[in-house]
């Protein structure tokens, strides 16, 4: 991975999280610095980078600087797929470093979001399949926070004037934040998380 393709990657996130992006925290974390980005030339869901060694990273700094949007930016050049197909190799991605539910990395569970270019939802629609991490904790201290329910609403508000709808995931779940919304693809109540293998 290089200098310049890692710089490739943060210039195609800024033009993607724009100023009417719905994520709010996306934004803050792009304006503050707090993305910390790698990009792989490899096919995604095959599972052959160490994504362990960039999860130390992410727990490193956000331990040292507790920053409260940190994200985790993962990209692969090459794969595009259905939303199902999405999933699947998601899932591959993830069961390289957790085999278990809710998805852990030392201690520390996670919430992912999936990104690729044929998601249904337009804040999913990104030219690369990526994986964009936050540690779970950090939602945590967000909810002990006066200002966490009305940030949802607004993320809500404006996920309905950026994309024309309400996110259906968020009508059937609310705000259970679980694997279910990882992929981006609208699922029901009895969904199970793929472990195909590739």
């Amino acid at each position: 991975m290089s200098l310049v393709q890692t710089d490739s990657l943060l210039a195609k996130i800024e033009k993607f999280i724009t100023i009417d992006y719905p994520c709010i925290p996306a934004i803050l974390a792009l304006k503050n610095k707090s993305i910390i980005t790698k990009y792989f030339n490899s096919e995604f869901g095959k599972a052959e980078e160490n994504i362990s060694q960039y999860l130390d990273e992410l727990i490193a700094r956000y331990e040292a600087q507790k920053e409260p949007f940190l994200s985790l930016w993962l990209s692969w050049e090459i794969g595009e797929y259905s939303e199902e197909e999405f999933e699947e190799r998601l899932w591959a991605e993830i069961n390289s470093f957790c085999q278990e539910m809710p998805v852990k990395y030392k201690n520390e569970q996670l919430f992912i979001v999936g990104l690729h270019s044929n998601a249904s939802r337009k804040a999913r629609k990104f030219q690369y399949c990526s994986l964009v991490i936050n540690l779970f904790s950090q939602f945590e201290r967000l909810e002990k926070s006066e200002s966490y329910h009305s940030l949802v609403q607004n993320i809500r508000n404006r996920d309905i004037n950026f994309s024309g709808s309400i996110n259906p995931t968020v009508e059937k779940f609310a705000d259970i934040w679980e694997e279910v919304q990882f992929s981006g693809k609208e699922n029901d109540l009895s969904w199970k998380a793929p472990n195909k293998k590739f």
